[in-house]
């Protein structure tokens, strides 16, 4: 029954940050140098690679139209021409210069390092987070789960005829075992343990009984997920209640950080963290000399997608907590002022943004950092990256805004503080209240 997919390429499907620029950096926003401004990165310091074609290559990824994996607008007219370094993927519009490629890989080279060396993470850790299926064939698995008919006895419908008690691929793949992880070294449930738990809960087909398969999913290895897929096709083909429109090798997960390069976005939203890696203004269409801070701010977006949503790519945190933390490490100026009173931890969204502090509000990626700082002192240094594997391990509820980030604000509701006084029962919704007082404990 088993069938091994091995091929090149991703389907692009998830949830982007929203753009990030040159709110609070701690280079010359204004830039220099004629209209592009000035980038850091001198051409004689640029990485080795080599460019390559995606259609002889069969890097299908730039090939496919839902591209948001890579970005909002850098590949949509890519000619699928792309620049490879060692760790980095560079595609953009056509008719770019080899100059963009090759400082767009030297910036992703550098930032990688950089948020790497912020967050704590190795190189090979980073590519253990990530899954071995693509969005598409992720989004897949967690479908054929959802929609088999369990055990034939929750709804009666004899259409999908799999009993998921006596399943054999199921029982194969979760299975009780323990997989190692980084934070976390949980075993993989019993697919009797599981399905005893959705059936009791009414979950079947739901985006709670989609989250639960997604931390299951996540503890498998990377082989583990391919082969599941393969055998989960297989046995709906062989039942009548699968078809697969799209052809097979659309297969893998890609290692590589992917940079994104567009030719439209300017100086104050210069780059956007993604699920491959970030979108940012080619050289020839804006420069920064804060450049390498802002990259590395991007890169930490990409790896907390990495870490808590790696599978759908949808960031499952707060505004104030994402933009914070990126702030913070990567060097970004913090506000000081602990008497503001601006209702930072209010800002869930973007949206949210927009109420607490208007447009382009120079106060407002400071406070961000000071937002970290905060949960930092508030909970322990350790918490800073731990929580987001908290996310990713233990949260029961589906990801993102659309659910009112409600996998945030169970993990933060389950935090002790370090110390406390008065508010040692606090939850989430307490401390947006109480915010203006909390900073004074700073």
């Amino acid at each position: 029954m088993r069938n091994l997919i091995i091929s090149v390429g991703i389907v692009m499907s998830s949830i982007l940050l929203t753009a990030c620029g040159g709110e609070g950096g701690d280079g010359d926003s204004s830039g220099g140098g004629g209209g592009l401004g000035y980038t850091s990165i001198s051409s004689d310091s640029y990485v080795a690679g080599s460019f390559k074609d995606a259609n002889a290559t069969n890097f299908n990824h730039l090939l496919y139209p839902n591209q948001t994996d890579l970005g909002w607008e850098c590949a949509q007219n890519s000619d699928g021409r792309y620049f490879e370094s060692d760790r980095v993927i560079v595609v953009g519009e056509g008719g770019m210069s080899d100059d963009d490629y090759r400082w767009g890989a030297t910036l992703g080279e550098r930032s990688l390092d950089r948020a790497l060396a912020a967050v704590g993470l190795s190189y090979e850790q980073y590519l253990s987070l990530k899954p071995g299926v693509s969005t598409e064939i992720a989004g897949r698995i967690t479908t054929m789960l959802t929609g088999i008919d369990y055990a034939n006895e929750y709804t009666g419908d004899p259409e999908l005829s799999i009993d998921l008690y006596d399943d054999e691929v199921l029982d194969r793949y979760f299975d009780g075992a323990t997989r190692s992880g980084l934070y976390d070294a949980q075993p993989v449930s019993d697919w009797r343990d599981i399905s005893t738990y959705i059936v009791g809960n009414e979950l079947p087909g739901g985006a709670w009984a989609i989250r639960l398969f997604e931390v299951e999913l996540q503890r498998m290895t990377h082989q583990e997920q391919a082969d599941l897929y393969a055998d989960l096709k297989a046995e709906f083909d062989t039942n009548g209640a699968y078809t697969d429109a799209t052809p097979a090798d659309v297969f893998d997960s890609i290692e590589k950080v992917v940079v994104c390069l567009s030719s439209s976005r300017s100086n104050s939203e210069w780059g956007m963290g993604t699920k491959t890696g970030f979108e940012v203004a080619a050289k020839s269409a804006t420069q920064r000399s804060d450049d390498l801070t802002i990259g590395t701010h991007e890169v930490i977006h990409h790896l907390q997608i990495t870490i808590t949503a790696p599978l759908d790519g949808d960031i499952a945190l707060e505004r104030w907590y994402s933009e914070g933390q990126a702030v913070k490490l990567s060097g970004m100026t913090v506000t000081s002022d602990k008497g503001h009173g601006r209702q930072t931890l209010d800002v869930i969204g973007f949206p949210e943004s927009g109420t607490v502090y208007g447009f382009a509000n120079p106060n407002e990626y400071p406070d961000y950092g000071q937002a970290y700082n905060w949960f930092l002192g508030k909970f322990g240094q350790n918490e800073g990256i731990g929580f987001l594997f908290d996310i990713r391990n233990n949260s029961e509820h589906p990801h993102g805004y659309t659910f009112g980030h409600k996998s945030f604000v169970e993990s933060l509701n389950a935090l002790t503080p370090v110390s406390c006084t008065y508010d040692c029962g606090y939850e989430l919704s307490d401390y947006r209240l109480d915010y203006s007082t909390q900073l004074q404990n700073l």
